[in-house]
């Protein structure tokens, strides 16, 4: 799920959507699965809830920047040269 979440805010249906296209269907969580995990993100500070003007009933979430900065992609990304802007 911070997968997920890395490559762009998410609401809990889209998240429940993406992961069983991902698996080809053989898993689809349910709700009282993905909403308490997304609330334990955000309690742990690795998520927080955006409310968007155009979609007002939908709770999204998005990764904070200490949960960018700890992820394991960012950590198999090259570190920046010395003097360089970050892309």
């Amino acid at each position: 799920m911070l997968e997920l979440l890395e490559e762009k805010p998410r609401y809990g249906y889209e998240i429940l959507k993406e992961i069983g296209d991902i698996s080809g269907g053989h898993w689809e969580p349910s709700y009282g699965s993905v909403y308490p995990i997304l609330y334990k993100f955000e309690d742990n500070g690795w998520a927080e809830r955006i409310e968007r003007e155009d979609e007002p009933d939908r709770k999204y979430f998005e990764l904070t920047p200490r949960a960018r900065r700890n992820s394991p992609r960012s950590a198999s990304r090259p570190a920046p040269k010395p003097g360089s802007s970050p892309t």
